[in-house]
């Protein structure tokens, strides 16, 4: 939804998914990719998952200062960046903000101009934003989150069309099934894995025979 109901993308567009080694930023990277993205870049702390992604570019966000800035301007390729979805807030988000101080990087933003959509902020609660940014660029940053779903039938729609997605492989999240009996373990593995744990709940019917 960050992508489609609050950024709008549009295909040939270049799309940065910021805290992209989480079970939500892979999504994220799929999604750009279907809906036709031109370039699509990927910014994470932990290499070996950035560059499993095959994205067009990716930044360590392991960086800081001006060597991140300089990362994130050297990963949006020369058109810069439509479309910002970001999951971690912070720093980052500081570091990406500022080179959009640069017209040389913002000023090819046309009608929609750069949209940065807020999904999470993992990294910390707040930013400080120069109003100089807000002056040099078209950028708009919006939030994705229980308060601003789409209406029901265009969220029916969305929810489908990623179901769809789905059921095709084209989408996928990394899963390891566990018994109900185990729950407490996986619980524990869930914390420390991005792989997503599901839990097998038996029937009714069986319960009463194991008894």
């Amino acid at each position: 939804m960050p992508l489609f109901w609050r950024a709008n993308i549009q295909p040939g567009e270049t799309v940065l998914i910021i805290g992209a080694t989480g079970t939500s930023g892979k999504l994220a990277v799929a999604a750009a990719r279907q809906a036709g993205a031109g370039r699509i870049v990927a910014a994470g702390r932990r290499q070996s998952v950035l560059d499993a992604l095959a994205v067009d570019a990716t930044v360590d966000l392991s960086l800081e200062g001006i060597e991140l800035q300089q990362a994130f301007t050297a990963a949006a390729g020369p058109q810069g960046y439509d479309v910002v979805v970001d999951y971690i807030w912070g720093p980052a988000t500081e570091a990406l903000l500022a080179t959009f101080n640069n017209h040389d990087l913002s000023s090819h933003a046309g009608g929609l101009g750069i949209r940065l959509v807020n999904v999470g902020s993992m990294a910390g609660p707040t930013i400080s934003l120069p109003a100089a940014v807000l002056r040099s660029t078209q950028l708009q940053i919006l939030g994705s989150g229980t308060g601003n779903f789409p209406p029901i039938p265009q969220l029916k729609t969305i929810v489908a069309d990623i179901l769809a997605l789905a059921a095709e492989g084209k989408i996928s999240v990394d899963t390891q099934e566990h018994a109900f009996a185990d729950i407490a373990e996986a619980w524990d593995i869930n914390k420390k894995s991005d792989t997503r744990s599901v839990i097998r709940i038996p029937r009714l019917s069986a319960v009463k025979e194991q008894k």
